[in-house]
């Protein structure tokens, strides 16, 4: 697998190589094309996250190798122990300058579980040809670069134990973007992500023990803007989600927001409610 990766980075487009320098993409793009780019890039980090996960076994059996060969080996053959040692010790450190390596080239797995479905979605709905405007970041959501703010709560005593917490809070938008369907229905959308990095400090008499915790909200705000030469407003359309719909004498504008909470730090955005949203947003129209 590790083998697989390099060979596909040295694959990579020139485009692609300035993606995995910024990690984020921003203008107006053939949809297809991106798609393409997209997808390779999400195999890519999948070969990375694999290899990364398998570096760590070999890291964690080449150590309790090396632990284990010093006890036994150093009794029958100390020439012998030495050679183990160096070899096993060598792989490890030798594994985690490929799992270094691999970090830095590591994407946001909201690209590929969640970005790269959903923009396959959207182009099922597109013409054949057509573009999306679109803002794309890949970075990890708790990047310095999305921290806004950060509240130290007063300490907490239970007992003879004092509890201490300082969280901090990101906000990052991965992706946001517009196109137009084949039927001329104008979708807009942004996907944000609220993370909250929470710092534990225990005083128990005199040890201190501390520990980090991790909030995570999800919200995709959603518009489709349907034209009124082939669109009417449905008042009997039922959803069960709570819509705001306006109209002017052009077109009947719907907005809808999705909101995942109490998610684990890791957590991508849910692609089939997702989905269903903007289904249950097209029940608000109906074909003329």
């Amino acid at each position: 697998m590790l083998l697989k990766y390099f060979k596909m980075r040295d694959k990579l487009s020139p485009s692609q190589k300035k993606f995995l320098q910024t990690l984020e993409l921003e203008g107006s793009f053939k949809i297809s094309n991106l798609l393409k780019e997209l997808v390779f890039l999400g195999k890519m980090d999948a070969a990375g996250d694999q290899s990364r996960k398998t570096l760590g076994y070999i890291i964690t059996i080449s150590l309790i190798l090396a632990f284990f060969s010093a006890l036994i080996l150093v009794h029958i053959s100390p020439l012998l122990c030495g050679i183990t040692e160096v070899i096993l010790i060598s792989l490890a450190i030798t594994s985690a300058i490929f799992m270094f390596i691999l970090k830095k080239g590591d994407l946001d797995n909201n690209l590929r579980l969640f970005t790269i479905p959903f923009l396959g979605v959207l182009k099922e709905e597109m013409h054949e040809k057509g573009k999306i405007n679109l803002s794309l970041n890949a970075k990890n959501p708790l990047h310095k670069s999305f921290h806004f703010d950060e509240k130290l709560l007063p300490p907490r005593t239970n007992g003879y134990v004092t509890d201490q917490r300082t969280i901090s809070y990101y906000k990052q938008v991965p992706l946001k973007g517009n196109v137009t369907f084949s039927d001329n229905t104008d979708f807009t959308f942004e996907f944000s992500d609220f993370s909250q990095k929470i710092k534990i400090k225990k005083v128990r008499g005199a040890k201190t023990k501390y520990k980090e915790k991790h909030k995570k909200a999800i919200k995709l705000n959603l518009c489709l803007t349907f034209p009124k030469s082939t669109y009417a407003r449905n008042e009997a359309g039922n959803t069960n989600m709570p819509l705001v719909i306006t109209e002017n004498e052009q077109s009947i504008k719907v907005k809808g927001k999705v909101v995942f909470k109490a998610l684990q730090k890791d957590a991508t955005a849910p692609l089939n409610p997702s989905i269903h949203a903007i289904q249950q947003m097209y029940k608000a129209v109906k074909p003329i």
